[in-house]
């Protein structure tokens, strides 16, 4: 996340990472409601190994209205702590992310893939406080760690999906934009658990938690598994050769920026120009936008 957020704009990079204002203000609605949705699909998940149910695609009904049940007091307790329960709003909120988290078991159900779950919450190159060496991700010279948010495996095989649960669209994450908006986190994630854990990853999908949706990269070889009833998209799947494309471009563009970094060098230079500045929250700092705005009149 850190190495996309140096490749969408250095400049917002060192601002938000290395000069790393205090906030004044509270945290934005919609992070307190991605952060809730993880913490759910995460103790979801927890519960689920602890019963035995390799994914709900494969579980019974019985088991699914236990499931259900449970989503719903997670979520209370979720809310209970984020500042986002009490009143009108919250009860706006219960019923939002309820209707999500309910619908998510209902496109799980629907998904064919015979995979059951391998991992979730899957740290690499972390450990007990300080960093692991030994479990990082190697890139070169250069050594990285992250945290995945769910691993996906073929029983009886080593083939496995990558997964990145987005609390808004994914519309814009299919691996044809990758290097145009420095997208790298499905990519790097698939190295990591080839390189340190020894599995075969098939595909990598950012999963809309508010939209059907599903994109990312998968092989082609793999789409009778990957794709029925699964919200995907057929342009999604490519041949051996562009899989290994994509991983090898997302390996250059994290190296390039590991090295900017280690140099110092943090240009105002969005990925997506006046796009990326429009949800940037240094916006007031940089004034990249106003800047480009007078050139274009004074033009």
């Amino acid at each position: 996340t850190n190495l996309e957020s140096y490749l969408r704009c250095p400049y917002a990079y060192f601002l938000g990472k290395v000069i790393s204002p205090a906030d004044f203000e509270e945290s934005a609605s919609y992070l307190i409601v991605g952060s809730v949705l993880h913490k759910v699909l995460d103790r979801l998940a927890t519960r689920m190994r602890s019963a035995t149910i390799p994914s709900l695609s494969m579980a019974d009904e019985e088991q699914i209205a236990f499931l259900r049940k449970h989503v719903k007091e997670l979520l209370n307790e979720e809310l209970a702590g984020s500042g986002l329960d009490g009143g009108v709003q919250g009860a706006v909120y219960r019923a939002g992310l309820g209707f999500h988290l309910n619908r998510f078991i209902d496109r799980e159900r629907a998904c064919s893939r015979n995979l059951g779950l391998e991992h979730h919450e899957l740290e690499f190159g972390t450990g007990r406080g300080r960093h692991s060496v030994g479990t990082m991700l190697r890139l070169g010279d250069s050594f990285i760690t992250g945290r995945i948010d769910r691993v996906d495996r073929e029983e009886g095989t080593d083939r496995a999906v990558v997964i990145d649960y987005k609390s808004g669209s994914t519309s814009g994450y299919s691996h044809m934009k990758f290097e145009e908006k420095g997208i790298i986190q499905i990519p790097l994630y698939m190295m990591a658990v080839r390189e340190i854990w020894g599995l075969n990853p098939v595909g990598g999908e950012y999963y809309s938690l508010k939209d059907s949706e599903r994109r990312g990269l998968y092989l082609g070889q793999c789409q009778d598994l990957l794709a029925t009833g699964c919200d995907t998209t057929s342009t999604d799947f490519v041949d051996d050769e562009t899989f290994a494309k994509r991983l090898k471009v997302a390996e250059k563009m994290a190296t390039h920026a590991i090295k900017g970094i280690r140099s110092g060098r943090f240009p105002r230079d969005p990925v997506e120009g006046n796009e990326t500045c429009s949800k940037c929250d240094f916006q007031g700092i940089c004034r990249q936008t106003a800047r480009a705005a007078n050139f274009a009149g004074a033009a």
